[in-house]
Order: structure tokens, then sequence, then C-alpha cells
């Protein structure tokens, strides 16, 4: 499974990559799953012709993940509801 980076509607920076590493911990934590790692990640990514740290989006998460045999990924927001936020997580089947 290959974890892209979370949409941030917010305007607070304190959740762009805080929230990525907080879902990636917990679903480490499941004998059902295995994360595609970091390393693998950024090794992809310069056989891609992306830099290392290149923001995961839903485009590059898919053809990233095609690239290292992971079946789908996980793509999250997070946004403002008033005073409140609302997280949201979808799995996106990375075949053609």
């Amino acid at each position: 499974m290959l974890l892209a980076d979370f949409s941030n509607s917010t305007g607070d920076p304190v959740f762009d990559a805080t929230l990525r590493q907080g879902l990636a911990v917990q679903l480490e934590q499941s004998p059902f799953l295995k994360l595609v790692s970091d390393a693998q990640i950024s090794q992809t990514l310069r056989l891609m012709g992306q830099p290392p740290e290149a923001k995961l989006t839903p485009e590059i998460a898919r053809d990233l993940g095609q690239r290292v045999g992971s079946k789908a990924y996980i793509a999250g927001s997070i946004a403002n509801l008033g005073s409140d936020y609302v997280i949201g997580l979808r799995a996106v089947y990375c075949g053609r």
C-alpha cells in the first residue's frame, strides 16, 4: 500500500506532513497491510525524474504505485468545517 500526501485546505501548515506520518504509524501496525517505505518512494521518484521529496499528489502516487507494484494508494484530505476539522481518506486502485 502506498500512502500519498494529504490535501490540506485548512491553511494551517502544521497538517502538511503530520497527518501522513500519523496515518503511516497506525497502518504499519496492521498485519494485513504493508506500506511502501519512504526509501523506496524516494528511489522510485528519482527513477521517474522527480525530486525525491516530491509531493505525492494523486497523479504521482498512481504512477509510483504502478512502478512499485502497489495495488492501491491512500489519498487523504483535511478541511475546516466551522471550528472543527474534517478528515477524508480514500483508497484508489493503482491499475491502469
